[in-house]
């Protein structure tokens, strides 16, 4: 029974709800006690959920329906710890998926630096090489075989292949034949300087600084063997890969005998001329060049006109009994244009009759007379397509134009029906009618001043020549050219990563020990006051030519050396190297409290 509260009805149980988990464990309650005289008794109520809505229950038919319709909401509502979901929502877009999962990944993946050269390398060398490998790919799908092939350069409307328009050997490698745009020359020659200062330069810095970091790992794992001249170190570890530091490398290679140490310079010589010869290759890649256009020879070979001014046209060389005296240019009658397509429908629904006096229709006429076998033996009495003829005595056959319905040629579009063996009568420009089946005619003709040319006549004699009536240029690149330097670029990443992969191993490089111009500055300093025993200041003041006399190797004297022990930490201060000839005496003294500190980066 419910205990009502004012005029609100009470959620509490006098008894457990049938449900309850509790339910047989007495009558609710929990304890008494007396307080100075006052009874106090504890009893549990049980709370329901009050609802302005319920819906209508289904009858539970089976144990599974029961626990989803019964038990499972009694225990439900009877909860009153509330858990907030973890996920609020969820990625509903590739783009939210990408943002949210995949990038925030990457961005937090702990990428080291060698990872990051390693990348640096991959796409700059693999990549460019295979994608442009397979975007030439020649006949059978050889790889690079379209970058090397022979270049046959074309000039707009030219009739067949132009004269000397085909190039290949050494010459093919600095043929601009992917060019675009039509510029003037102040245009395109702004673009080629730019991409000479913008991409060449670009370049080559970026493969500077990728050669600067192995050429100084590689020589600090070469002074781990042993020392490295002071000049060796000056220009690798100062200037990287340059004029100055491939001079020296050439004279290193005369004077040491290790042979690891020898192909190692050697390397460096060849990956520095590389990175110096980067913007003239790139340059040597692009260009630009004048717009061209077709020249045909007419007549005698010294006459030469635009091939724009040639018009294609019908040429009609009379008829079939008797040839004109000069051939007609025709390119303004339809029904020379027409007949093909009326002799398309004619030998789809007429019927003719062949010399034998059988008459059957076209398209089993083509089918068993004017064929072959599978083993290649003509069929019985072959005959040719002009001996099926459409005109014959008792022909009543009509068609209708279904091709021209269908077509997108206007005019064909208003034919209607005709007689299969109609004359098609055609009036010519000279003024004269002629059926059409009468006419010798050829569509493959060209009319220059109402004089007809065919195309055999024209097309050994085309030829590329500047457009002096409207001059413009075009910038574009040579692909063999590219070609070749992706290659050599292919050779130069490996090989420099091989290089800086046994650099890796050297023990300064592990514990993480990073060249610079400054550092490099500070061991030079370093090594000079060893050799001569003066201080920073006294090399400062140092008269130059006595202070190279006394580093570079001269008259039996050797060159001062960059020894491993300066990149040991607490080394340096009182050590001094001081000597004539060959001999030399090191004094060490202690250093006082303080410790070089280079190691820590």
């Amino acid at each position: 029974m419910d205990v009502s509260y004012g005029n609100e009805p009470s959620l509490a149980y006098e008894e457990p709800p049938p449900y309850s988990p509790v339910r047989g464990s007495g009558d609710g309650l929990l304890g008494e006690k007396k307080e100075d005289g006052i009874v106090v008794r504890i009893a549990r109520t049980w709370t329901r959920t009050a609802t302005t809505h319920v819906a209508p229950k289904k009858i539970a038919r089976t144990t599974s329906d029961f626990l989803q319709q019964r038990t499972w909401p009694a225990i439900r509502d009877t909860t009153t710890t509330h858990v907030t979901p973890v996920i609020s929502s969820s990625s509903r877009t590739t783009w939210n998926f990408v943002q949210d999962r995949m990038w925030s990944r990457i961005r937090e993946y702990p990428l080291k630096a060698t990872q990051g050269w390693a990348v640096l390398l991959l796409g700059l060398g693999i990549i460019p090489f295979v994608v442009y490998g397979a975007l030439n790919r020649g006949w059978y799908g050889t790889f690079y075989y379209g970058a090397f092939a022979a270049k046959t350069l074309g000039c707009g409307d030219a009739l067949g292949v132009p004269q000397n328009a085909t190039v290949e050997g050494v010459e093919a490698l600095f043929v601009l034949d992917w060019k675009f745009g039509q510029f003037t020359f102040a245009r395109v020659k702004t673009i080629d300087v730019a991409w000479d200062i913008l991409v060449g330069r670009g370049v080559q810095m970026i493969f500077w600084a990728i050669s600067y970091r192995v050429f100084s790992d590689a020589l600090l794992r070469l002074i781990e063997r042993h020392p490295a001249s002071f000049e060796t170190f000056k220009s690798i570890s100062l200037e990287g890969p340059g004029l100055g530091s491939s001079w020296i490398l050439l004279k290193q290679l005369f004077r040491n005998r290790s042979r690891r140490t020898w192909f190692l310079f050697f390397y460096l010589l060849l990956a520095s001329l590389y990175v110096l010869s980067i913007p003239p290759l790139l340059g040597a890649m692009t260009g630009y060049d004048g717009t061209t256009i077709a020249w045909v020879s007419i007549g005698d070979a010294d006459n030469i006109i635009p091939s724009s001014q040639v018009q294609s046209s019908y040429a009609v060389y009379g008829t079939w009994n008797q040839s004109f005296d000069q051939p007609l240019c025709d390119i303004t009658t339809g029904g020379l244009r027409d007949w093909a397509y009326h002799k398309m429908d004619m030998e789809k629904y007429c019927d003719c009759r062949l010399p034998n006096g059988t008459i059957l229709p076209f398209s089993e006429f083509q089918y068993k007379y004017n064929s072959f076998s599978y083993d290649g033996t003509p069929t019985e009495d072959p005959y040719k397509l002009d001996d099926c003829n459409f005109r014959y005595d008792g022909q009543s056959g009509v068609y209708q134009s279904t091709w021209g319905r269908d077509s997108f040629y206007g005019p064909a579009k208003d034919w209607g029906t005709y007689k299969c063996n109609d004359s098609f009568p055609v009036t010519l420009p000279n003024g004269n009618t002629y059926s059409m089946y009468d006419l010798n005619f050829t569509t493959a003709g060209y009319c220059f001043q109402n004089k007809t040319y065919e195309y055999l006549d024209l097309v050994d004699s085309t030829r590329c020549l500047p457009d002096t009536a409207h001059p413009s240029y075009q910038w574009g690149f040579s692909s063999a050219m590219m070609g070749v330097l992706f290659i050599i670029n292919l050779v130069w990443c490996l090989t420099m990563w091989v290089v800086w992969q046994d650099a890796l191993r050297a023990r300064l490089v592990k514990n993480g020990y990073r060249m610079s111009p400054l550092r490099a500055a500070f061991v030079l300093t370093e090594a000079a006051r060893r050799r001569t025993g003066v201080g920073v200041g006294g090399l400062v003041l140092r008269e130059k030519t006595m202070l190279k006399r006394e580093l570079r190797r001269r008259n039996g004297r050797k060159e001062a050396l960059v020894h491993k022990d300066i990149f040991e930490e607490g080394s340096g201060e009182g050590d001094t190297e001081s000597g004539k000839g060959d001999v030399f005496r090191i004094r060490r003294r202690p250093v006082a409290g303080e410790h070089i500190d280079d190691l820590d980066v």
